[in-house]
């Protein structure tokens, strides 16, 4: 009996080893993947150690958290500090961290200049500020991913035309990295992000070495753009791994749904086609939603859209319904503003999705937005191969659609 139990565990032990062995070679390609991730991170944070955020410029803005808005004298642009301001750089570097602040400290007598606290962390300092602008170098502890920072200070209220309390004025950031590694936060969304496109690539049925290829295209351009703008790429890499996420979320009921379009309509679709269909799906969704979703991205409709959104969720659903309303968009487009037909239930389906996930309205319109454009490429494909019989044409109308600039 002994002998047949041990002969049984070997049996299971030589099944598991086996399964193992036909495993490794599927996910060797990504493994190889994260080695050449984990190593280009590594050398891309050796260079540009230093990096320069200039804080009155529009660019800067999906960095800044509580801040006034925009301004700009003779001398410089700038923003003021509220309460509770806060900077949040995403992936600069592992720290420590010389930071240099320009900022000014000036208000009218017979107010005086403000004491700052600047906080990082657990670590705090506080000191007089000075009311012409200057510069204020600080040492920061190191983080494991973003570094924010905290600024507070006494405010006061500048006049009875403007009802504002505040702060000081902040003009430019500045901070090199001592450390020069990669934060932690940068390299697990990195490698997430690898992850899930790589697995998009084999849900679809293309083999490893090729979805390795397509992966490692997308991870060199990242890559590319960690070196000439850190800022720019890693500000936007929860949304990217958000835009994959939501790429493997619908592929199922979406390919359920063709699937079911072909059969009522006698139609077939080869292994090969199927496989260039959800590619080119995927694709333009990670471009078009991935690009929507970008915190640079500016959408010169948004904010009257945002606005209707705003009254649905505040009550005033049933005011969307006077004629012209709803369409009529203000000076923000174009010369002689502009009309939109947009149904009030869009904004009712937007108010429900954020309040149902905290997402923020834009990024709903937009992401909401793109995603829809996208799935015209899946009806387009349907169209032409119901009205051709030809599933080359279907794939070439449907890519084509993707790559005009205007769809």
């Amino acid at each position: 009996m002994g002998i047949l139990l041990h002969a049984q565990s070997a049996g299971r032990l030589f099944l598991s080893v086996q399964r193992r062995w036909h495993v490794m070679p599927v996910i060797s390609p990504l493994i190889a993947l994260y080695f050449v991730a984990v190593i280009g991170l590594a050398i891309v944070y050796q260079f540009n150690p230093v990096v320069v955020l200039n804080i009155g410029d529009s660019y800067a803005r999906p960095y800044l958290h509580h801040f006034y808005e925009n301004e700009r004298n003779t001398q410089f642009d700038f923003v003021y500090t509220r309460a509770q301001s806060t900077i949040i750089l995403p992936g600069v570097a592992s720290g420590p961290y010389l930071v240099r602040l320009r900022m000014s400290g000036w208000r009218p007598e017979p107010h005086h200049a403000p004491v700052l606290t600047i906080g990082s962390g657990d670590a705090t300092a506080t000191f007089p500020t000075y009311k012409m602008p200057a510069n204020y170098d600080l040492l920061l502890p190191p983080t494991w991913g973003d570094l924010n920072i905290t600024f507070t200070s006494d405010l006061y209220w500048p006049s009875d035309d403007d009802p504002r309390l505040l702060g000081v004025a902040v003009d430019v950031i500045e901070v090199q990295d001592e450390g020069r590694w990669p934060p932690l936060t940068t390299t697990v969304q990195m490698l997430m992000v690898i992850t899930l496109v790589w697995w998009f690539w084999r849900r679809v049925g293309l083999r490893g070495e090729v979805s390795a290829l397509l992966t490692g295209g997308i991870l060199l351009l990242g890559l590319v753009g960690l070196f000439h703008a850190r800022l720019f790429v890693t500000v936007a890499l929860p949304h990217w791994l958000a835009t994959v996420g939501l790429l493997h979320l619908i592929l199922w009921p979406c390919e359920r749904l063709i699937r079911t379009v072909l059969q009522r309509h006698s139609l077939t679709v080869s292994r090969v086609g199927w496989t260039w269909l959800w590619c080119l799906f995927g694709a333009a969704l990670l471009f078009k939603v991935g690009g929507a979703l970008y915190p640079h991205a500016i959408f010169i409709d948004e904010q009257p859209h945002t606005q209707r959104v705003h009254m649905v969720l505040d009550g005033r659903f049933i005011e969307l319904y006077r004629p012209g309303f709803t369409s009529f968009l203000g000076d923000t487009v174009g010369l002689e503003a502009g009309y939109l037909p947009y149904s009030p239930l869009w904004y009712l389906i937007i108010a429900l999705i954020h309040w149902l996930s905290g997402i923020a309205i834009g990024d709903v319109m937009n992401g909401l937005n793109a995603l829809l454009d996208t799935s015209k490429g899946l009806m387009i494909f349907l169209i032409v191969l119901k009205t051709l019989q030809r599933e080359r044409a279907a794939l070439i109308g449907s890519g084509l659609y993707h790559l005009l600039p205007m769809p």
